[in-house]
């Protein structure tokens, strides 16, 4: 019995090291390709969609040795249109200090739009969902964009800018992006949006090597000022941050559940131990041994079941883990392995959690034999 419920407790560990390596690789693995069209640091006005950026600031801020680039940028969203279909995109307008190794990591076809030229590098969903064809000059998407201002609205053309552009590449970045987001030169975004050459939605940085995030929003306040929004990797994309942290969260507490179920295991084996013991417990009893240390007896060979059988399920998972990242055992696509990360929280998450439970489900049994010594007596 007491090999039968190391043995649950042993796969059940195996099975919560492999999932959490799992679900952390995935997490890695859609950050690292959302990081690809992220800067490091983002800013925007703290009032309203858009500021003025004046030259002189822009050169200063471009020259500071702790960014390796800063570019410009005009987002909102806008209706395109084709013969075929419409959807509402988000339009994002950058200049050409836009990072080259963004661009190469997003295309998957065409190339990438002009310098002030009204071309459109569109999401692969978006493409698809518009009927869009590369460098189809015969029927361009037509995008639709509010004008800025207020007053009553008493037509379409009072309402909205519109303009054609000519597609000219296509990008794949992740689900969100594909399906929504399209990029185009900040001169084209800023016409068809009706703003001024110094207005602008935000100001994107790249950190230069070991630049300090704290350092580097000081700096920039010493230029611009305090009313601006600065925004991290983390805080641009924070909804999707929650969803993967709420997923890996939820799978957790699943598999604890899959860990408490095996953990009976633990509880059976050692109540049936006690029952079949109950005379030997009576010579102990005689001998001078207190009831309350013939309970610890029990309790603590429960939990070196518990520890044993985590740290064997611990190792057996690493090793099922290392198999993955070597030898890519499991495909998520023909070309693409299922992405697994270790770290060393990993290893304590799952031991303490299993050894938590384990000594709460041998603290359970170990009572067990108090009470049944009361029954002989």
């Amino acid at each position: 019995m007491s090999f039968l419920a190391a043995f649950g407790v042993f796969v059940s560990a195996a099975a919560l090291f492999v999932v959490l390596s799992g679900f952390a690789g995935l997490k890695d693995y859609t950050l690292e390709f959302v990081s690809y069209a992220s800067p490091d640091l983002k800013v925007e006005a703290s009032l309203g969609k858009s500021f003025q950026l004046s030259k002189d600031d822009y050169k200063e801020l471009s020259s500071l040795s702790v960014f390796s680039r800063v570019h410009k940028a005009v987002q909102e969203r806008v209706l395109v249109t084709t013969d075929k279909n419409s959807q509402i995109v988000l339009l994002t307008g950058v200049d050409n200090g836009f990072p080259e190794r963004t661009i190469d990591s997003l295309l998957v076809k065409g190339r990438w739009f002009t310098e002030n030229e009204k071309e459109l590098v569109v999401g692969w969903g978006v493409g698809n969902n518009l009927g869009l064809e590369v460098f189809d000059n015969i029927s361009p998407p037509v995008i639709f964009a509010p004008k800025p201002g207020s007053g009553q609205v008493l037509s379409v053309d009072s309402a909205f800018n519109r303009s054609s552009f000519l597609t000219v590449g296509v990008f794949e970045l992740n689900e969100e992006a594909n399906n929504l987001e399209a990029f185009t030169s900040l001169v084209a975004a800023q016409k068809l949006l009706g703003y001024n050459k110094l207005q602008v939605t935000s100001l994107n940085f790249y950190f230069d090597g070991n630049t300090k995030e704290n350092v580097a929003i000081e700096k920039i306040k010493n230029i611009l000022g305090d009313s601006f929004v600065y925004k991290n990797r983390l805080a641009q994309h924070d909804t999707l941050y929650k969803m993967l942290n709420t997923e890996r969260a939820a799978v957790y507490l699943i598999f604890t559940l899959v860990i408490i179920i095996a953990l009976f295991n633990v509880v059976g084996a050692l109540i049936m131990m006690i029952l079949e013991k109950r005379n030997d417990l009576k010579v102990l009893v005689g001998v001078g041994l207190l009831k309350s240390q013939i309970s610890k007896v029990f309790f603590y060979q429960g939990l070196l079941i518990s520890v044993t059988g985590s740290v064997l399920g611990i190792l057996f998972g690493f090793f099922l883990v290392l198999l993955q990242d070597s030898f890519s055992l499991f495909m998520i696509t023909p070309l693409l392995a299922y992405p697994v990360s270790v770290s060393f929280n990993t290893f304590v998450i799952v031991f303490v959690t299993v050894v938590l439970l384990g000594g709460l489900a041998s603290r359970i049994a170990s009572s067990q034999a108090v009470k049944a010594l009361r029954s002989k007596d």
